[in-house]
């Protein structure tokens, strides 16, 4: 009697132990559950950041292509207008001579005019 009484308390003290140990499994996956959980919506926050970086990224990048872009007309335009005055003063010029040098002059005006346009 005396050692199944011992068997019997051997086996409750058993059982408590595992109901422990499953307790405290149970509850370490809880909290594995909710440190997934958060490490799930960081990573969301993440990608979001990250593709709000791309987006940004692509509009500062056609935002520079377009002021080159304008740049470079800005520039085309002034050398346009600067030939345009430099073949008004040749031609005001020309009128006071005569001869090859006068067409050579011109010749030269309209190509670099022309080359501009």
């Amino acid at each position: 009697v005396e050692s199944a009484t011992s068997a019997v308390a051997t086996a409750v003290t058993a059982q408590q132990a595992a109901e422990v140990t499953a307790a405290e499994a149970v509850k370490e996956r809880s909290q594995l559950q909710e440190q997934l959980a958060d490490m799930t919506v960081a990573l969301e926050k993440a990608e979001s950041a990250w593709e709000a970086a791309e987006v940004s990224l692509a509009a500062a990048r056609q935002a520079a292509e377009e002021s080159m872009s304008v740049r470079h007309q800005a520039e085309r335009q002034l050398a346009a207008t600067a030939a345009t005055s430099a073949l008004a003063a040749a031609r005001a010029a020309s009128g006071a001579q005569q001869g090859f040098h006068k067409d050579r002059e011109l010749r030269m005006a309209m190509e670099m005019l022309e080359h501009l346009h």
